[in-house]
């Protein structure tokens, strides 16, 4: 029997850290869309690029900062039954700052899909919440 477990915001932070592929989730009024993305962690928030063209970036031109948002990452190990989950609810908004754009510039997220991602966008947490699953 597995054992389930909240993981702290600290150890939330430090899983999703490692990792590089999450998902986001929004409502562009139609309905929840959830997109996977290519992320990085950057002083406490999760930033992460699209194509102007995409349904996420639409929702940034939209709603504007503050927009709200869900933020998911995890892993899992079916052979095993093991596995964790971070949750992050916040707000998303555009990076356009030329400043801030070239000091993010080294950690910038590499998309795996090819095509201009220039759209940068942060994720700012307003709640974090983590579980893992355990086998005992």
């Amino acid at each position: 029997m597995a054992e389930l477990a909240t993981l702290t915001e600290e150890d939330s932070w430090e899983k999703i850290s490692v990792r590089g592929v999450g998902r986001i989730g929004f409502d562009m009024g139609r309905g929840p869309r959830i997109h996977p993305v290519n992320y990085t962690v950057d002083r406490g928030t999760v930033v992460l690029r699209t194509a102007e063209d995409t349904e996420l970036a639409r929702f940034i031109e939209l709603f504007a900062a503050g927009a709200r948002v869900a933020f998911e990452v995890d892993e899992i190990d079916f052979g095993w039954e093991e596995g964790w989950s971070v949750l992050i609810g916040g707000t998303i908004e555009r990076v356009d700052s030329a400043d801030e754009r070239r000091e993010l510039h080294a950690a910038w997220p590499r998309p795996w899909v090819g095509g201009d991602r220039d759209v940068l966008a942060r994720v700012r947490p307003l709640e974090i919440t983590g579980r893992q699953i355990t086998a005992r």
